[in-house]
């Protein structure tokens, strides 16, 4: 039997098929995007947008390179939201970073 919270890992699955050349750097890259996490939020209580805007300038530019699309389009708006001085922007995309993290399966291929 299935459990309602079974069902809700299985609908926030996002599986993301990934390179198997990439099988080494994948966890490593994942893991530096939660270090970002952590990073946005202490730059955030300091309003250091600048060090914001380079780390979503940083996710933008390399999460496409690894198979990871949706990071990159996060990164481009927390850097936008740093441009502009937008803490709130900023934690709705941290809150869309985190559930990605939280929920992605990477099949590599």
């Amino acid at each position: 039997m299935v459990t309602p919270r079974q069902r809700r890992v299985e609908a926030n699955r996002i599986v993301i098929r990934v390179d198997g050349d990439l099988q080494s750097l994948v966890p490593v890259y994942l893991k530096n995007r939660k270090n970002d996490v952590k990073a946005i939020r202490t730059a955030l209580h300091r309003d250091d947008f600048m060090s914001i805007r380079i780390i979503g300038q940083e996710m933008r530019d390399s999460g496409s390179g690894y198979g990871f699309d949706k990071i990159s389009a996060i990164g481009m708006t927390i850097e936008s939201c740093a441009r502009a001085s937008d803490p709130g922007g900023v934690n709705k995309s941290l809150d869309e970073l985190i559930f990605f993290l939280k929920n992605v399966e990477v099949v590599y291929i």
